[in-house]
């Protein structure tokens, strides 16, 4: 009896073992299948919350769009025809900066265009300031105030435009130029003095219009004063004047809303 006791209970422990064995194999093959699911789930979760790489197909970050928008407009500019009508604007450009230059020879014309581009440094408008508020009255007054500010922001922003040009000026790259009035700075583009003359002619020529007949005039002497000194090309004035345009028909423009 003893002897059957012993080797059932050893057929147990087999059993038991064969058992345990064969449902640990059993939960490892289906656990393979269930683990392989969830690695990759855990990897497309990670992919679709971490930053992503830009792809030759896909639009680059701000910084590689300004970089490449940047190398695109210079590959397009440092094109062959753009460098030819550079080349013939430059030119053009300093022919017609020596030939009004030339009329800086005669003494009378030299020291005529001394004297307005001077009066153009601030004597002459604040005149015309002045005589505005005369001949409009108290009420002008806060649209004249309001040409201040905007005469103001055109000197911050001709001044910005200056430092981030760099051009110089006539007389330091053309042996050929005669410098006939002391600068007030050593850039060249874009003509400070007409485009204050041109902005300060809209502005105050919009208050009372009868001023147009005295600052128009002046204006276009102060145009050709700057290119007659020697001061600056033709494509500075005409930039100062189309700068000084645009900011006076915006500030008339929102004086228009404002008030």
């Amino acid at each position: 009896m003893r002897f059957f006791y012993t080797f059932g209970q050893q057929r147990q422990r087999k059993l038991g073992r064969s058992l345990r064995t064969s449902l640990y194999l059993l939960m490892r093959r289906l656990a393979r299948p269930i683990a392989a699911q969830s690695s990759l789930l855990q990897k497309s979760i990670v992919r679709q919350f971490s930053p992503q790489e830009p792809s030759s197909k896909s639009m680059p970050n701000d910084v590689d769009g300004w970089s490449h928008w940047r190398e695109s407009l210079s590959a397009h500019w440092n094109q062959a025809h753009w460098q030819d009508r550079r080349a013939r604007l430059q030119a053009t450009d300093l022919e017609w900066c020596l030939r009004l230059n030339r009329q800086s020879a005669r003494r009378g014309t030299a020291l005529f265009f001394k004297s307005i581009s001077r009066l153009g440094d601030g004597k002459f408008w604040i005149s015309m300031a002045l005589a505005a508020g005369l001949i409009g009255g108290v009420s002008t007054v806060p649209q004249l105030a309001w040409s201040g500010v905007t005469t103001f922001l055109g000197f911050r922003l001709y001044r910005f435009l200056k430092k981030t040009t760099v051009r110089p000026r006539p007389y330091q790259v053309h042996q050929a130029i005669e410098l006939g009035e002391r600068p007030l700075d050593h850039f060249s583009f874009p003509s400070g003095h007409t485009l204050h003359a041109v902005l300060i002619t809209l502005l105050l020529g919009a208050i009372v219009p009868v001023l147009y007949w005295v600052m128009v005039p002046f204006t276009v002497l102060i145009a050709l004063s700057r290119m007659v000194l020697g001061l600056h090309y033709p494509t500075d004035v005409i930039a100062g004047a189309m700068l000084g345009a645009v900011i006076a028909s915006l500030s008339l423009g929102l004086w228009a809303l404002i008030a």
